[in-house]
């Protein structure tokens, strides 16, 4: 994947599948960007069947020089955007990935210029994160920063591979990191739930990470959306629970870490979607496994649980 002289410094990855309600907004985020380097967009499109394709159609002949499309001319049977996703970090060229989901914008105008001058003067860090700020249409949802609930976050701006390996913590469309890959992505890549996080696995292997509390991005939460509460089918638990078992295998840093939490999150998230479902019995099942999982999120997971039977 690796290109040995970048013709770019940054390539933006820009996933999107039936985001035409969003999408502009996605893409005048990154436009609006002041940088003092060239980059470009690579935009792949999971064969969208509304409107968003002729909206990216236009914003090519706007900027034909930056904008390279991926049109996927169907859906895949597998884990939803998965070749869409990795199809698009192939195309990359620049020294420097960042990602932007379709359903979300950045909102600082230098947020590309500050994190490419760290990365330029720390060759010891492989990849940056700032906070973002959570943001939905639903009724009643209050708007609240990914940090808000971290305190972690508070008390320090760098972290290790090892950090990652414990907990899940960096919002995909935050992320700016080298492109030092010099191979293809491992075979089980196509196989876990969640891509983003095993790429973050696989980058941070060789460096640091810094987060950047004043830069923000909007991360917009969909219900209907692949990776949301709501949105669960029934092979999600085996999916998840392989997926553990995947990363154990691979990363020694996960393998060695207390990962009972990853699993116990897995049982959280499942048993919101069973409390939509209104199969509560079942709701209560999985919501005592996360607890059994690790303990220390017992409050939380009551605080959570009761938010939603409110609902």
């Amino acid at each position: 994947m690796m290109h040995p002289n970048p013709p770019v410094k940054v390539s933006i990855s820009l996933i999107t599948y039936n985001h035409k309600e969003f999408i502009v907004e996605a893409l005048e985020s990154i436009l609006m960007q002041e940088v003092d380097f060239n980059y470009e967009i690579i935009i792949g499109d999971d064969c969208s069947s509304d409107f968003t394709q002729e909206i990216l159609k236009e914003y090519k002949q706007k900027y034909p020089e930056i904008i390279q499309l991926i049109l996927h001319p169907r859906r895949y049977d597998e884990i939803p955007g998965r070749t869409n996703n990795m199809t698009n970090l192939y195309a990359c060229r620049g020294e420097y990935i960042a990602m932007l989901d379709g359903d979300d914008y950045w909102i600082s105008k230098y947020k590309l210029q500050t994190q490419v001058d760290f990365l330029d003067k720390n060759q010891d860090y492989v990849l940056s994160f700032h906070d973002a700020l959570f943001i939905s249409k639903e009724i009643g949802f209050k708007r609240y920063l990914h940090s808000e609930n971290r305190e972690f976050l508070d008390e320090d701006n760098t972290f290790e591979h090892e950090d990652i390996a414990k907990k899940s913590f960096m919002p995909t469309s935050t992320l700016l990191y080298r492109n030092n890959f010099k191979e293809e992505f491992p075979e089980w890549f196509r196989k876990v739930y969640t891509a983003d996080y095993a790429l973050q696995l696989l980058v941070t292997q060789h460096g640091k990470i810094k987060y950047f509390k004043a830069l923000l991005s909007s991360r917009r939460i969909i219900t209907d959306s692949f990776t949301s509460f709501s949105n669960h089918s029934e092979n999600y638990i085996p999916l998840r629970v392989n997926e553990l078992k995947i990363y154990r295998e691979n990363f020694k840093a996960v393998k060695n870490s207390n990962s009972n939490n990853m699993l116990s999150y897995v049982f959280f998230r499942h048993s919101i979607y069973l409390q939509k479902k209104k199969s509560f019995a079942k709701m209560l099942k999985y919501c005592l496994k996360a607890i059994s999982a690790d303990k220390k999120y017992l409050k939380v997971y009551f605080k959570l649980i009761g938010k939603n039977l409110l609902k």
